[in-house]
């Protein structure tokens, strides 16, 4: 067998660097032997020599804190029973420091599960505890200063599912006493009926490790409905596991009454310049243009903001401007202004005549700027004109696009089909407004996975994507990727959506077509009388039948897992190394032959081809047992052996030679006709008797 990859000169060179370090203390104990090899790491890290360890392999526990030899014990129980451990203590360096020190061990087996070896790392983790203790200690400080601030502070364990210091917390900020809520859905209870929802699935988000801050009502004992913010951070296990959630309440009821009045009061700002239908501008208190509003912005063709009005040659006239600065000085002076005319150049080249009239903008009693607000009964006809091309050229798309695109409303019924319906499925568009859009969809899961998309679409307005099913005309059916993206009205909740779906029948054949290619594939691998073995990272991943006989195995979990360089016999283990470098250099390696082991122990003779899958990053070994015709060719070497040593024995002579030239005589020939130095090569003639 083969490997790759860890099995290099390259890889092996930076195994004994990594050994020799001082910073990585590396050992292994054989339970065999009772020997222990360690690296300069451990002397590094325990400050006793490797001749100390060498003569004591138990030093490493000797040195171990007497507060935490019980710990120690139960780690080597552990690491007997065939678990690998990681367990943390303290030593007692050789110079009378006591270092914390992080172990992580794992044991190796015999073929009967007994443990013969261990092999494990230390790590010095004295600083890191160190920082811990000093951030605990900064913790408790943090906590007192929040408690003091009125702020609650709480703590949620994710493996119990518990929250500890939540009932003291709480009661400060509801106003309920505390033995009141010393229960776990204690939060569930307090929190507005309409958050309770959105609060639950904020912790589910914590529990997952999105931190994030979140705000809910919360309805306090004196039935007063107040605000509050819960913020966490998100403690993590070893293996990034979120262990614990540790979280501040803050009441922000001022606040968010606060930022509420100030909103309205920008939104009604906002709402009155943005979506006016008249143009307006908003001069500062010299004249140049704060900013436009979408319809003023509009109706001139640009952004005009930052320019002074007596500049305005791009979209006024010279009369246009001096009558707007006349004006724009009137109202700033006296405040108030008549309505007056002005014509401004269009971008496409026409004029348009609007009545403008100037609003002073007074802050804190003075006038700081002013509004200039304009109706354009041109630009407004300009704009239907404008709204029917957009129309016609939007429905000109949709009447010849292959993609079917409708609009629901938030129950999922029809208001609007493209005319691809017609095409694709076959129906009539009008006649499908009004019906329930999944009632076109074929039973099953995939239309329940649909509706429950189209629900959560509803609720939360995040968009969908699913595949489905959909029955045409014919009663025929075709496969559609649909992407539904919701529509919100004016009060933020979806109203409507927007589904455009897309024919995907082909490539839904096609990826059958594919996994049933690979099943047949892999049957032809599971049915070849040639051994299949598939390894990466010098780990078997996959092994045929035939394999598992050739090794004598009653399982591929007796296999799987295993390095393939232990099954080679180790005669040609360097040479079948070398093997494993080249596959992976080069994509392939030419039939070899070479003996492996079997798990019976029986040695097999095998003839191995190694290809390499780049994409995978494994090798995959096509082998044959030719023990039998190893064996064969062993036989006829011994028996021309023997049928040679025969002759050479005979007391006749014996002579053979080709083309009249001898190429062999047997020590009777050599004798008779006297030729010391043997007989290869003379003619056959001149052995014989002139006479003759």
């Amino acid at each position: 067998m083969c490997s790759v990859g860890d099995g290099t000169r390259a890889d092996d060179a930076f195994a004994r660097e990594f050994w020799e370090s001082p910073d990585f203390a590396l050992w292994s104990f054989d339970k065999r032997t009772n020997r222990a090899a360690i690296s300069k790491g451990m002397v590094h890290l325990f400050g006793y020599g490797e001749e100390q360890f060498a003569r004591n392999p138990w030093l490493w526990r000797d040195v171990v804190h007497p507060d935490d030899a019980k710990l120690a014990e139960d780690f080597m129980a552990t690491l007997d029973s065939g678990i690998a451990s990681t367990f943390e203590r303290r030593i007692v360096h050789a110079g009378g420091e006591v270092k914390w020190v992080r172990t992580m061990a794992a044991p190796i087996m015999d073929e009967f599960g007994r443990v013969v070896k261990v092999n494990g790392i230390d790590l010095d983790i004295t600083e890191a505890r160190r920082r811990k203790e000093e951030e605990s200690e900064q913790e408790r400080t943090i906590r007192d200063l929040l408690e003091d601030a009125g702020a609650a502070i709480w703590t949620y364990d994710a493996g119990s599912r518990r929250l500890d210091g939540i009932a003291d917390a709480l009661a400060r900020v509801t106003g309920y006493p505390a033995e009141n809520l010393a229960r776990d859905d204690v939060l569930k209870t307090v929190i507005d009926p309409e958050d309770r929802i959105p609060f639950e699935r904020y912790i589910e988000r914590l529990c997952t490790g999105e931190v994030e801050a979140g705000e809910f009502r919360i309805s306090r004992a004196d039935g007063e409905i107040r605000w509050i913010q819960v913020k966490a951070a998100v403690s993590r296990g070893g293996r990034g596991d979120v262990r614990k959630l540790h979280g501040l309440i803050l009441d922000i009821t001022e606040r968010k009454r606060m930022e509420q009045t100030l909103h309205r009061s920008e939104q009604r700002y906002k709402s009155l310049f943005e979506r006016h239908s008249d143009p307006i501008v908003e001069l500062d208190r010299d004249g140049r243009i704060r900013a436009m509003n979408p319809a003023a912005v509009q109706a001139l063709g640009s952004d005009f903001s930052g320019q002074r009005i007596e500049k305005t040659a791009d979209f006024m006239s010279p009369d246009a401007e001096r009558m707007a600065v006349r004006q724009f000085r009137k109202a700033a002076r006296y405040g108030k202004s008549p309505q007056y005319e002005l014509t401004t150049l269009l971008p496409n080249g026409e004029f348009a005549d609007w009545q403008a009239k100037n609003v002073p903008i007074y802050v804190n009693g003075r006038i700081d700027g002013m509004f200039v607000i304009g109706t354009d009964n041109t630009g407004k006809k300009q704009a239907e004109r404008a709204l029917a091309a957009s129309e016609a050229m939007h429905r000109l798309i949709t009447e010849n696009m292959q993609d079917l695109v409708a609009i629901v409303d938030s129950d999922g019924v029809i208001l609007y089909a493209s005319p691809s319906f017609r095409m694709v499925l076959g129906y009539d568009p009008l006649s499908m407004i009004g019906n329930d859009c999944f009632d076109y969809l074929n039973p099953g899961e995939e239309k329940d996975k649909a509706v429950a998309a189209f629900v959560d679409l509803k609720i939360y307005g995040n968009s969908a994507h699913v595949r489905a099913r959909c029955r045409r005309s014919d009663g025929s059916e075709r496969f559609f990727d649909f992407v539904c993206t919701p529509v919100a009205g004016v009060s933020g909740r979806v109203e409507q959506a927007v589904v455009v779906g897309r024919d995907v029948t082909e490539e839904v054949r096609y990826e059958a077509a594919l996994l049933e290619s690979e099943a047949r594939y892999r049957k032809i691998v599971e049915l070849s009388p040639s051994a299949i073995v598939v390894y990466r990272n010098l780990q078997v991943t996959y092994i045929n039948p035939t394999g598992l006989r050739m090794l004598g195995a009653d399982s591929p979990l007796q296999v799987l897992g295993m390095n393939p360089l232990d099954l080679v016999h180790p005669d040609r283990r360097d040479y079948v190394q070398g093997r494993m470098g080249n596959t992976v250099k080069t994509g392939f390696s030419a039939a070899a032959e070479y003996p492996i082991v079997s798990l019976d122990g029986r040695t097999v003779d095998v003839e191995v081809t190694a290809i390499y899958d780049a994409a995978s990053e494994s090798v995959q070994l096509v082998c044959n047992d030719v023990s039998a015709r190893k064996e064969a060719e062993r036989a006829l070497l011994e028996s021309e052996e023997f049928n040679r040593r025969l002759v050479e024995l005979l007391p006749e002579a014996v002579l053979v030679h080709s083309d009249y030239h001898c190429i062999f005589g047997n020590p009777a020939a050599c004798s008779l006709f006297e030729a010391q130095e043997g007989l290869a090569g003379y003619p056959v003639a001149e052995l014989i008797h002139p006479e003759d």
